[in-house]
This record gives C-alpha cells, sequence and structure tokens, in this order.
C-alpha cells in the first residue's frame, strides 16, 4: 500500500485526499471491509449512490491529510465534520456529478492498493 493523494476544492480552497492504511482501518472499523464500504458507495443494493459512505470516506480522507499536514504545523488545522464533508460534496456533485466523487474515491483507493505512482497532487 502506498499514501496516495488528490484535492478536492470547496470555496475555493484545495482540500487534500489520501487513502493509507489510518484510512482503511476507519473503514473497517465502520464498515467490517473496504468491499461493503465500495458496494455501499456505489448503490449496488439499493440501485443508487450512498451519500453516507460518500461523505464518510471523504472525511476520513481529508481528515487523514490534514493529520499528517498537522505534524508539521504550528498551529494546527482542524479535521472536518461530517456536516462539512456533506457540503463539500454537495459542492462537487452539483458541478461533476456524484458518480465522478465514485471515480475520484475509487481511483485513490485503486492506486493506493496498487501501490502506483504518486498523483500529481502529492
Amino acid at each position: 500500500m502506498k499514501d496516495i493523494m488528490d484535492t478536492l476544492t470547496y470555496k475555493g480552497k484545495e482540500y487534500k485526499l489520501i487513502f493509507n492504511l489510518n484510512v482503511l482501518e476507519q473503514i473497517q472499523d465502520k464498515y467490517g471491509t473496504l468491499a461493503k464500504l465500495l458496494d455501499e458507495a456505489y448503490g449496488k443494493k439499493t440501485g443508487e449512490p450512498s451519500i453516507k459512505a460518500l461523505s464518510f470516506i471523504i472525511m476520513s480522507m481529508v481528515n487523514e491529510a490534514i493529520d499528517i499536514e498537522n505534524e508539521s504545523k504550528e498551529v494546527p488545522e482542524k479535521p472536518i465534520t461530517q456536516k462539512q464533508a456533506n457540503r463539500m460534496l454537495t459542492e462537487f456533485i452539483q458541478g461533476n456529478g456524484v458518480e465522478n466523487v465514485v471515480k475520484l474515491v475509487d481511483d485513490l483507493m485503486a492506486k493506493s492498493l496498487q501501490g502506483g505512482e504518486n498523483s500529481k497532487n502529492e
């Protein structure tokens, strides 16, 4: 597994997203497996993507990136809340569609799990 980073812009500010073992652990704690989270995110049972699952993974990835950056800051940035993650998703979905949120998350996870090249934003 490799730490892979990308960004999501909300209200003109870029937020880094990272998928790593810490995020995977959070997913396993809440959903049991990565596959179960992805099933919900893709809406395999309901036929529509789960905003709750997407919001959870966005919040987890953004907060992990914030936590990593806080290690070298004198004044740490606060983690985002679930409501803030939902607002970020709302803006992103309005501009890009829900399917592109799922694709962004899926691509980030796949690159990390494959140990692929770092993203351009890392």
